[in-house]
């Protein structure tokens, strides 16, 4: 691509008002890929599929655009990633991103009090790591037909339009989309609610005063009172796993606490866990 081509055609007028832009070839001009990046907006799409970019380059309005699809990534930070606000899509293939990357990026999204983005997509060289990618984490992971989704409530539910992430690992793509709190996944929210309360006041417990311990482990009680009142049933699998079952829907719930480790949920476990969700069921006359 020669000089001045890119800059001749966004400074005609039939090129003011563009909406969407794929670019291709082998490289592109830092010099116009700066003008380019400084008309983002949300109402324009990007792609941009070159073989390499300019070296070390970064510009600040980067992933400002409402939809983005960047297959040379390498130049793309975790840290720009947390400037995405209201987008629509994100995919980037060629990345070094890592899943403490996407911890990071998880966790920032879990305090933000606006939407980043509906749908996120990051090639990954990196193995699927649970405890890498929901450290510090309050998750919910279900497997219906053999598809395993994790679940998190945003930190700021009551003010985010879509406040729930839905995490999949599909071949080597890491996708994360956000979806609001009424709708598929409502029960799946009321149960990250009742978690979030649960894990607030058993750490209020550990600090409060003989009095205030009487009002916490009551309010305790009637948290793990709603989570049997939702149809789930906690069983202790091992000191540091938690086994939810959902009868309404036949589905396994595995709940990870800050800093505990998650059991993989194989095809025999879950036959296993049939067997003794329709125990627990007869036992229960359900």
């Amino acid at each position: 691509m020669k000089k001045g081509t890119v800059k001749e055609l966004l400074s005609s007028s039939c090129f003011k008002n563009w909406k969407s832009m794929l670019i291709e070839g082998e490289t592109i001009d830092a010099e116009d890929l700066d003008l380019i990046m400084d008309m983002a907006s949300l109402e324009r799409k990007i792609m941009i599929n070159v073989d390499s970019m300019p070296i070390n380059f970064s510009h600040r309005k980067a992933l400002h655009f409402l939809e983005m699809d960047y297959h040379e990534a390498h130049w793309i930070r975790v840290e720009d990633l947390m400037t995405i606000r209201n987008s629509f899509s994100v995919s980037l293939i060629s990345n070094y991103f890592t899943c403490d990357h996407l911890n990071q990026l998880i966790r920032f999204w879990f305090k933000c009090d606006y939407c980043m983005f509906r749908h996120l997509t990051i090639h990954m060289t990196d193995s699927f790591l649970v405890t890498s990618i929901f450290k510090s984490l309050i998750y919910l992971s279900t497997s219906r037909l053999g598809l395993q989704q994790f679940f998190i409530l945003s930190h700021r539910y009551e003010l985010v339009e879509f406040p729930i992430s839905v995490i999949s690992w599909t071949g080597t793509n890491f996708k994360m989309s956000t979806v609001p709190i009424e709708g598929e996944y409502k029960q799946e929210a009321k149960i990250l609610k009742i978690l979030m309360r649960k894990k607030q006041l058993e750490e209020e417990l550990e600090s409060g005063s003989e009095f205030e311990n009487t009002r916490l482990n009551y309010e305790l009680q009637i948290s793990k009172q709603q989570l049997e009142n939702q149809g789930v049933l906690l069983k202790l699998l091992q000191p540091d796993f938690l086994l939810l079952t959902l009868y309404k829907d036949t589905v396994f719930f595995l709940i990870r606490h800050f800093n505990r480790s998650l059991i993989p949920l194989t095809p025999p476990l879950i036959t296993r866990l049939w067997l003794l969700c329709c125990r627990a069921k007869t036992f229960n006359g359900t």
